[in-house]
């Protein structure tokens, strides 16, 4: 059966863009800067990570690079080697030893829910639900009962596999990223799945697939159904508990 995916939460890390001065012309004076330094003292500054994977913190690197920096990742050697003006590294260099911290450990709670929309009837209902999932469903779900299939709490370090056998024959996998300012990670090739029935019911059909970006202080969830108007929908929902963070220094 066909599915449409809603992501009712996520997050984005934006940089700040720098405010820019005018030069008489309309050109930014930083780019005219810029365009006559390009060939003028650039630096190369190479990290070596200890704790986490470069390629990581790629993404994060490229954001705070000038107009004529560059970024090479290294992954057999889990380094980056970065080449940019004294002023960007001043500001890549401090990310790059906050983001290379020890592993640490995040708990999760994952439920899987099944959810109705029941005409005339009462506000969030649940079976096992808890309170604080209550409320976030009624301010941002059109549904009105909601029942619990299968939940578990899994407790991974970052950068670590998970795999794991819920009740109701659903499976979740995925592997752990970075822990970013003990605010944001990223829930890698996040996958769920549900054994079939009839002749092979250990065979898994897989529901849905994707990298997910998920913020510390609120629940993630994500919503299975046929399209918008469908009476039922199949919720998947994480929920972090950034107080039982593990591992830092």
């Amino acid at each position: 059966m066909k599915r449409t995916l809603a992501v009712i939460l996520t997050s984005a890390l934006l940089a700040p863009l720098p405010v820019l001065a005018q030069s008489p012309f309309g050109v930014p004076r930083r780019a005219e800067a810029d365009s006559k330094r390009a060939k003028e003292a650039y630096s190369h500054y190479i990290y070596k990570f200890e704790h986490q994977k470069a390629a990581e913190a790629l993404p994060f690197v490229q954001r705070l690079l000038s107009s004529h920096g560059t970024v090479e990742l290294r992954p057999a050697e889990n380094t980056l080697m970065v080449r940019d003006s004294l002023a960007s590294l001043t500001r890549i260099i401090p990310v790059l030893r906050r983001f290379d911290h020890p592993p640490r450990n995040l708990e999760l709670e994952l439920l899987v829910v099944q959810a109705h929309r029941v005409a005339f009837s009462p506000a969030v209902q649940g079976e096992d639900l808890p309170g604080h999932l209550s409320h976030f469903f009624h301010n941002l779900l059109p549904y009105s009962t909601y029942r619990v299939l299968a939940r578990t709490k899994v407790s991974p370090g970052e950068g670590e596999e998970v795999m794991v056998e819920m009740g109701g024959g659903f499976g979740v996998s995925f592997r752990l990223g970075t822990i970013l300012d003990g605010r944001n990670v990223r829930l890698h090739e996040f996958r769920i799945a549900r054994r079939g029935g009839g002749d092979d019911e250990q065979a898994h059909k897989q529901l849905f697939q994707a990298t997910l970006s998920m913020r510390l202080d609120q629940p993630l969830a994500l919503a299975l159904a046929n399209d918008e108007a469908s009476a039922s929908a199949l919720m998947v929902v994480l929920t972090p508990n950034p107080s039982r963070l593990s591992g830092e220094r």
